[in-house]
């Protein structure tokens, strides 16, 4: 065992350091958009088409930011609910490393898509933003990289949930040879 410990640290610390230049990318990509907005139209009067399509875009976000609150309260409220049971799903002290490896895994796939769903209410609102104000600029960009976003939160939060399926079934059949 004690061969194979510092070998677990090394891929623990391996894994940090990923996690951490992700995350670093991440921020580094979302201040860049945030910052960052090329003109789309030259001229934007009143009765235009980019004032047509911004008018049409604000119109769709009240739905788009009820739509995107509700999926980050179910997202929030299910890793709590799956910190709040995991002693039933997972028995800790009975379970073998797939079913705690599948649990933290579980976690961490639910915490990416809290994390992608609430950077997609950002890009929302500026988009929204620029739509309502600056209809000249390119706010589908943004709406664009708010999509993308959700999709991401939908795809981990469904990876997050296939997890917790596989704790508790490995946990489950575990102690049903037993």
């Amino acid at each position: 065992m004690t061969i194979s410990q510092p070998k677990n640290h090394f891929l623990l610390l391996l894994i940090c350091i990923i996690g951490v230049l992700t995350f670093a990318f991440a921020i580094w990509t979302i201040l860049r958009d945030f910052t960052t907005w090329r003109p789309a139209y030259s001229v934007c009067a009143d009765g235009s088409e980019c004032k047509r399509l911004a008018q049409l875009f604000a119109t769709d976000y009240a739905e788009s930011k009820d739509l995107a609150k509700s999926f980050l309260t179910i997202l929030v409220a299910v890793f709590v609910a799956s910190i709040t049971f995991s002693e039933k799903i997972v028995d800790v002290n009975k379970s073998g490393r797939w079913s705690k490896a599948a649990m933290i895994g579980c976690w961490v796939s639910f915490l990416a898509a809290i994390v992608a769903c609430g950077t997609a209410v950002g890009y929302m609102a500026m988009a929204y933003g620029v739509a309502t104000y600056e209809p000249n600029l390119d706010y589908h960009y943004h709406e664009i990289r708010a999509v993308f976003l959700f999709l991401a939160a939908g795809v981990f939060f469904g990876l997050g949930l296939c997890l917790m399926l596989l704790a508790g079934l490995t946990t489950f059949l575990g102690s049903a040879q037993t």
